[in-house]
């Protein structure tokens, strides 16, 4: 849906000045006196010399809340605010969701993370489907373009990011279990409690805001307008700041997964080199950042059409940062899209004490 100039013609600064009037409206609640890195944290949502920010944003320990605000609006042509239960649609932290289901799987010993494609994926007719594993796929080492085209690479040899892998995760979750990902994914959300969350094609989100997309010709549209629902594993599920807090606490707290299931997925078994964070390990699903062998840092950010997300978590302390917006830039490049983003957390972490007093972050 294209909005049309008459019904909203205010220049990107007109856009910037009202978002940062919005943001006076901030909402938080921090443990003890609001001062110190909070304040930095209120000091830097109010700021919009790159681009206002429009967003929750919540920083807990131990599963208890320290700190979080809701700013901007639910849509950019309403005066509906933001809230703390805001649903938003969370990218690429959906792969997360989606390896801990398979590897649930595993635990249950019906799938192997050695098992071929072909073993559980019949009709999949490519010769690569016996030498590709679900190994492969969680950690994005699989080498597929296209499902009816050659690898790209040998399998293991390197890592190339990819949402087709983790679709085709699905597939084969499905295919082992006889379940639908949609029912096994819902019965997950149910187990931790994370009750604003869902997968879009079956339930209906009572508080998803709208993806806004500032287009480079000036227009704003509504991503969710023209959203197929057809990548949901890999990216595309629904959630809150509230309810991915309650997930990071009970993975890493250790009650989803066999302690070897969560190693797996927290060891990194591949190496990427993220556009934001440079060199960083990659396991499944997961990104790792280790110091000395340690393990400081996990997590993952999301970015699809009109939805920026962050989601990482400090072992050391047992903290979480979660980042929810829904405004996009698409004029711009990767670091001002995830220019707050990427700002909380420098701030978080040479602030917040949240990793080991032997990093040298």
């Amino acid at each position: 849906m294209k909005i049309q100039p008459s019904l909203f013609v205010f220049t990107r600064s007109a856009i910037w000045f009202f978002c940062f009037w919005v943001s006076l409206f901030i909402v938080y609640q921090a443990e003890g006196q609001s001062v110190g890195i909070y304040s930095e944290f209120d000091s830097l949502i109010r700021t919009a010399e790159v681009r206002p920010f429009n967003g929750v944003v919540l920083i807990s320990r131990n599963g208890k809340m320290l700190y979080q605000s809701a700013t901007g609006l639910t849509a950019i042509t309403e005066g509906k605010r933001i809230r703390a239960g805001s649903q938003f649609v969370i990218g690429s932290i959906s792969k997360q969701i989606t390896a801990v289901l398979i590897l649930r799987a595993v635990d249950r010993g019906q799938i192997s993370l050695a098992d071929p494609l072909s073993k559980h994926l019949k009709d999949l007719s490519a010769t690569w489907a016996d030498s590709v594993t679900i190994h492969h796929l969680l950690n994005h080492t699989h080498g597929i373009k296209s499902l009816d085209g050659p690898l790209s690479f040998t399998p293991g040899s390197k890592f190339a990011y990819s949402n087709l892998g983790y679709i085709l995760l699905g597939d084969v979750l499905e295919a082992a279990t006889g379940v639908t990902y949609s029912t096994q994914v819902t019965a997950l959300f149910k187990l931790c409690r994370m009750k604003n969350s869902l997968d879009p094609r079956i339930g209906k989100p009572r508080r998803l805001v709208q993806g806004m997309i500032h287009t480079e010709e000036g227009d704003w549209e509504n991503s969710l307008d023209s959203m197929e629902w057809t990548y949901v594993p890999a990216g595309q599920l629904i959630s809150t700041a509230g309810d991915l807090s309650k997930w990071n606490s009970l993975l890493h707290g250790g009650k989803l997964l066999s302690p070897e299931s969560y190693q797996a997925m927290t060891q990194a078994s591949a190496q990427r080199n993220h556009a934001l964070f440079g060199p960083v390990g990659y396991a499944y699903g997961l990104q790792i950042k280790t110091f000395d062998n340690r393990i400081l840092e996990i997590g993952h950010t999301g970015y699809v059409e009109g939805f920026i997300s962050m989601n990482f978590y400090y072992p050391y302390t047992r903290t979480s940062l979660i980042v929810l917006e829904n405004l996009e830039w698409v004029n711009e490049d990767i670091h001002v899209s995830f220019s707050f983003e990427m700002a909380i957390r420098d701030i978080l972490l040479k602030k917040g004490k949240l990793l080991s007093v032997q990093s040298k972050y």
